[in-house]
């Protein structure tokens, strides 16, 4: 039972110090106190356990090895490459970039698959054709009325990694999907930054108030 325990354990230690001091007592007949306490400190002393050499050697090579020059591996060498973040640079997320941020005429034509030269201020379809034609990238009649705004946003994606994947950062496996935001040559995309920045704070939680 629980409650027996703790008079079990009592008795037991009871037994084990009586049958230790007759021990000690039979020992010091036979050895002596001298030698009885040599014996308590080489069982009790730490630096006379086998152990302890095997840890001396041990720390001798940890400080040897921090005196040495250690060896740079690759994966350690610096690449040269520092990747800023939207927040840093400034620039148009392409996630940003939707139909629901386009203009009325353009969401109407695109979804009977027609095609209309919107150049209207904060319409993204027309940021994104006219992104398209300054960065030269060439669009048929059929891609302007059947592509989706994605679709269309991947191609400056495409036109933007080849800025991107050079040099160190090529030589570190550039992967296109880590590409989340451009820098943009047409007027009108450049129209959206402020917008932009402003939707990205807004998912952050960041609220930047100005004073005037």
């Amino acid at each position: 039972k629980g409650s027996d325990r703790g008079k079990l354990l009592i008795m037991f230690l009871d037994k084990f110090c009586k049958k230790a001091r007759n021990a000690r007592a039979k020992a010091l007949e036979r050895v002596g106190p001298v030698a009885i306490n040599e014996i308590i400190r080489r069982l009790t002393n730490k630096d006379a356990k086998t152990s302890a050499d095997g840890k001396k050697r041990k720390m001798a090579e940890i400080i040897e090895g921090l005196d040495k020059k250690r060896k740079i591996t690759k994966a350690e060498e610096p690449t040269g490459v520092v990747d800023q973040t939207v927040y840093m640079r400034g620039g148009i997320m392409f996630k940003y970039l939707t139909l629901p941020r386009s203009c009325d005429d353009c969401n109407k034509n695109w979804k009977n698959e027609k095609h209309i030269d919107c150049t209207l201020p904060n319409c993204c379809m027309a940021s994104v054709h006219a992104e398209l034609d300054v960065r030269q990238i060439k669009l048929t009649i059929g891609e302007h009325k059947n592509l989706n705004i994605r679709e269309k946003h991947a191609k400056i994606r495409d036109d933007e990694a080849k800025h991107w994947n050079v040099g160190d950062r090529a030589k570190e496996g550039f992967d296109i999907k880590s590409m989340r935001f451009f820098q943009p040559q047409s007027e009108l995309m450049k129209g959206h930054l402020d917008k932009c920045m402003e939707e990205l704070n807004k998912e952050k939680g960041i609220t930047i108030e100005t004073h005037g």
